[in-house]
C-alpha cells in the first residue's frame, strides 16, 4: 500500500553532492555543502459547494552553500554578491560531475537568484575560514 502514492524504488540510488560545480553570474566556482530547497505554501479552504478548495502560492527556493571556492582572478564575485544592481537578477547554475554517483549529468539552471546572505568565519582551532551564502529564487530548472 503506497502513502500519498509513493511507492519504493526498484533499487537504491546514491546521491552525493561533492562534485558540485556552479557558475553564479560568469564566475566558474566549487560549493561545498550545497544545499538546495524547492517549496509552495498550500493552503486548504473550505467552500459551500466545492468542498475543500487549495490555494497554491508561488514556488519559491533557496541555494545555500557553507562555502565557495573561485580562482583568485575571480575576487569580483563578493562584489557580485553584495554590491551588485539589486534590481538584476543573478543568474545561477550547479552541475554534478562523474564523481556524483546516480547524480552524475544533473544541472540545475536558476533564472531569478537574488542573493539574500553573506557571512564569513574564522575559526583558529581548527584553521577553518568558510564563507556562507544564500541566493532565493522563484525559478529552478532540472536538467
Amino acid at each position: 500500500m503506497a502513502i500519498f502514492g509513493a511507492t519504493a524504488p526498484k533499487k537504491a540510488r546514491v546521491f552525493q553532492a561533492g562534485s558540485a560545480k556552479a557558475t553564479i553570474g560568469d564566475t566558474p566556482a566549487i560549493l561545498l555543502g550545497v544545499n538546495v530547497q524547492v517549496n509552495r505554501q498550500l493552503s486548504p479552504i473550505p467552500t459551500l459547494t466545492d468542498g475543500v478548495v487549495w490555494s497554491a502560492q508561488p514556488v519559491q527556493g533557496t541555494l545555500s552553500a557553507q562555502s565557495i571556492l573561485v580562482a583568485g582572478e575571480s575576487k569580483g564575485l563578493l562584489t557580485m554578491l553584495t554590491e551588485s544592481d539589486l534590481c538584476r537578477s543573478l543568474p545561477c547554475s550547479v552541475s554534478m560531475d562523474a564523481g556524483s554517483c546516480d547524480s552524475e549529468g544533473i544541472r540545475l539552471e536558476i533564472a531569478d537568484g537574488y542573493c539574500s546572505a553573506v557571512s564569513f568565519t574564522a575559526s583558529g582551532g581548527q584553521g577553518y575560514i568558510g564563507n556562507d551564502f544564500t541566493i532565493q529564487f522563484t525559478t529552478c530548472t532540472v536538467k
